[in-house]
């Protein structure tokens, strides 16, 4: 998810486009013969939460709806992250697409 958060929100309008850039930056290494993604693991309650509770700035937003390409990224992703459901939600998406540039060789 850290890696994911490096990516610049702004410059994307929608998951898709967001996705496509992840995309772009987990296949670019020519060297590689193969990619792996690893996610955390969202929790009821989790050891990390004292440090996201200290790290919030802003309350957290929660989407209450599947988060699928044509999603636009909400206009305050800093009140996205701190939401555990939309992460899983990112990362069913992310997945999703893993699986699509696997099939067309992306990954």
């Amino acid at each position: 998810m850290a890696n994911i958060r490096k990516l610049q929100e702004k410059k994307y309008k929608n998951f898709q486009d967001f996705c496509n850039a992840l995309g772009l930056v987990t296949t670019s290494t020519k060297a590689a013969t193969r990619s792996d993604l690893a996610f955390d693991s969202y929790m009821e309650k989790s050891l990390k939460d004292s440090e996201c509770l200290r790290r919030e700035r802003k309350s957290p937003i929660e989407l209450h709806h599947e988060v699928s390409e044509e999603t636009p990224l909400p206009r305050e992703m800093d009140r996205f992250w701190p939401s555990s459901a939309n992460k899983v939600k990112l990362e069913s998406l992310i997945h999703k697409e893993a699986l699509e540039w696997k099939r067309t060789s992306r990954l």
